[in-house]
């Protein structure tokens, strides 16, 4: 303990992999448990109920990318931790026992199940790790069985990405969980660059799949004509502040409990106003107090429950997702940022570049093209646009 350790190289591989894969939600993408934002901190306020597709996308590219580098080793297999060897094959059954159906969703409730399963093992993994560091044992893992594992995974990862697609052809970038007895429901987000992007260089679309996306792209809120270029999320119009924390008439004409604080003029959760405006009380600055103020009052668990859902409604906070829905500068609304721009095309040119058989393509690109015929060259470059001017 507190002494470097050293890896292999296929050891180091294997342990990113598993780390991710730990907390990967089917349909959804990567939890984001780990309390920091990802590249993108203009969304940090995402981390706990977020789960980012974009993670998602870049696993499978790596995923992909191990694959192709075990299957091409003249080695039998490679030796590694006996504890890195357990977890992967822990994760391996788990995602093996809760197989993808092609065009088949998957339901909240077996969502939930590979989710603790996957947990489980990672927390197995962590808890050895922590208790006593490694212990030395090593353990041979074959190439077959790597390959196999890289190869559910790989169905796992494909079907999820294709879950996210939106019904105007692009694809989500990030998703809220939320967590019931019931299971994991997801909840959508607004599209945004970063998960075209994403998908675009995962591996798991076809050339001609790719240029649908760069064509819906072109056509979608995230394009502004007048600069030849793309924002990072739709501009939107932030409501003032007379316009926020308004309940609406039917909410509280059809709501017992509603109606009964509203009238209540001793220490009220929600208030009236001089014009009949009703809100929640100014100082319940978020569900935690207002939780507080709700069991003050003994409430039963389903009035509770209809008062803080309502409370959400109101102020959507877990939709939250930082600078990129709240602020006009600085990564956030109407901005164009060169950096996002500079990786849109990077990932079509190295789509392009593997339709074409390009002798100097890098081993670790997307492989979009390792399967489409080279005659889908020229459908791809047709499609593209023209220019993106990469500006700030």
């Amino acid at each position: 303990m507190g002494r470097p350790t050293t890896r292999n190289l296929a050891e180091k591989l294997l342990i990113s992999i598993l780390a991710r894969l730990f907390n990967y939600i089917p349909e959804a993408g990567v939890w984001m448990n780990t309390q920091r934002p990802e590249w993108n901190d203009a969304n940090n306020a995402l981390v706990g109920n977020g789960v980012s597709v974009v993670t998602l996308c870049q696993l499978r590219r790596l995923v992909a990318f191990c694959e192709r580098l075990f299957r091409a080793t003249p080695l039998e297999g490679f030796e590694v931790a006996s504890e890195v060897a357990d977890a992967l094959r822990q994760v391996a059954d788990v995602l093996v026992r809760h197989p993808v159906r092609a065009g088949g969703p998957i339901s909240d409730r077996e969502r939930r199940t590979v989710l603790d399963g996957l947990g489980t093992a990672g927390s197995e993994y962590r808890r050895r790790l922590y208790t006593g560091g490694f212990s030395g044992e090593r353990v041979s893992l074959t190439v077959p069985e790597l390959g196999s594992f890289c190869e559910v995974t790989l169905r796992h990862l494909d079907h999820s990405i294709r879950a996210n697609r939106r019904g105007d052809g692009l694809y989500h970038a990030y998703n809220l969980m939320e967590v019931s007895e019931d299971g994991i429901a997801i909840r959508r987000l607004d599209e945004m660059l970063e998960g075209q992007v994403a998908v675009i260089g995962s591996g798991a679309l076809s050339a001609r799949e790719c240029a649908d996306v760069v064509d819906a792209l072109r056509e979608s809120r995230l394009y502004r004509a007048d600069q030849n270029s793309y924002l990072l999320y739709p501009d939107r119009k932030l409501p003032g502040f007379l316009e926020k924390n308004n309940l609406a008439p039917e909410a509280v004409l059809g709501s017992a409990v509603v109606a009964s604080m509203v009238e209540d003029g001793d220490d009220p959760i929600v208030v009236r106003d001089v014009n009949g405006a009703v809100h929640f009380r100014a100082d319940l600055h978020n569900r935690h107090l207002l939780g507080r103020a709700l069991a003050e009052r003994h409430l039963s668990d389903a009035e509770a429950a209809e008062i803080l859902a309502l409370y959400e409604s109101v102020f959507h906070h877990r939709a939250f997702t930082g600078r990129s829905g709240s602020f006009y500068k600085y990564e956030g609304l109407g901005c164009i940022y060169w950096h996002m721009v500079s990786k849109l095309l990077l990932a079509v040119q190295e789509v392009l570049a593997s339709v074409a058989g390009d002798p100097g393509r890098r081993p670790w690109s997307s492989g979009c093209g390792s399967s489409t015929p080279e005659s889908e060259m020229d459908s791809v470059s047709t499609r593209l646009p023209r220019s993106t001017v990469p500006c700030r």
